[in-house]
């Protein structure tokens, strides 16, 4: 695909904003929570990595939709029947099977959903042999995907104070990175942004964009 550096590039840059918008602005409540969890569950194929240990780990569509707290939980749900393929974003052991319904599953996880739920929808000789291999075998067969889903909807059903983003303790003031991005600056990237598309001649995207903080090879 001639286009997909610049795709991916500005779906990243896409995210990147909403998350500086969401840091200058505090925590989001109500619609425009709502509408930023919506984004970024769309976003969920684009997700490059997750945590080891703990629940953040700077990644803006993870990290997003775990802050989001309960505004995620609908769309999150939503995505766990989502077969889209994508690589493989957790540290450890990688599968090549891994899809968008499983990054929205572990993410679940990472808000405080249960990952034990499904120990006993797997073959118990399996998962004692070869661990979460064994829940990548069971769910990418039949309709595995929606029990999934169908038992996760229930779980969180019943425990509703889950996944709430008042449960992950904050950075104490001065600890944490510095944004030094103004909300004015992010204001002008927004709009920036909005007016390159797939496509795009580079000369054109650079020039509308503006000079990179970097570039890599």
């Amino acid at each position: 695909m001639r286009n997909a550096p610049l795709l991916i590039f500005l779906i990243s840059l896409q995210a990147s904003v909403l998350h500086a918008q969401r840091t200058h602005s505090g925590a989001l409540v109500g619609e425009p929570a709502t509408q930023l969890a919506e984004t970024m569950c769309q976003q969920l194929p684009n997700s490059a990595a997750f945590p080891l240990k703990g629940n953040l780990i700077g990644d803006d569509v993870h990290d997003t939709l775990v802050e989001l707290g309960q505004y995620s939980l609908p769309c999150l749900i939503d995505r766990i029947t989502d077969s889209t393929w994508m690589p493989d974003p957790r540290p450890v052991p990688h599968v090549g099977d891994f899809r968008a319904g499983d990054a929205a599953f572990h993410i679940l996880c990472d808000k405080g959903v249960d990952f034990n739920l499904v120990l006993p929808m797997l073959d118990k000789k399996a998962w004692e042999a070869v661990g979460v291999y064994a829940y990548f075998d069971w769910v990418n067969k039949a309709n595995h995907r929606r029990v999934l889903q169908d038992l996760i909807r229930r779980w969180v059903s019943a425990h509703p104070a889950c996944c709430s983003a008042d449960l992950f303790p904050q950075a104490k003031p001065g600890t944490g990175p510095h944004f030094q991005l103004s909300a004015e600056g992010v204001s002008a990237l927004r709009q920036r942004v909005l007016r390159a598309w797939p496509g795009m001649d580079e000369s054109a995207a650079r020039k509308t964009l503006g000079k990179p903080d970097f570039e890599v090879d």
